[in-house]
């Protein structure tokens, strides 16, 4: 058990301090391909998942939200 868990320890921290130490080449430029991309992503997500059919209205209206952001992403992508 104590070697399992010293494995997820090092692994947990060898991620930490490379990323520190390479952190300009691990972190990307938030780009606006980067940013068209994550909301493709969560669009798909949305539909995967059917938040469409939910009854609550907290999850409508962080839908609408995302989509929003979603189409004026797309609209300053193509123009």
């Amino acid at each position: 058990m104590h070697r399992i868990l010293m494995f997820y320890v090092f692994i947990f921290a060898f991620s930490i301090i490379t990323s520190v130490i390479k952190k300009d080449k691990v972190t990307l430029k938030l780009t606006e391909g980067i940013t068209l991309l994550q909301s493709v992503a969560m669009v798909y997500w949305m539909i995967d998942v059917r938040v469409y059919e939910t009854t609550s209205n907290v999850s409508k209206v962080f839908m609408l939200i995302g989509l929003g952001f979603t189409a004026f992403t797309l609209f300053h992508a193509f123009i």
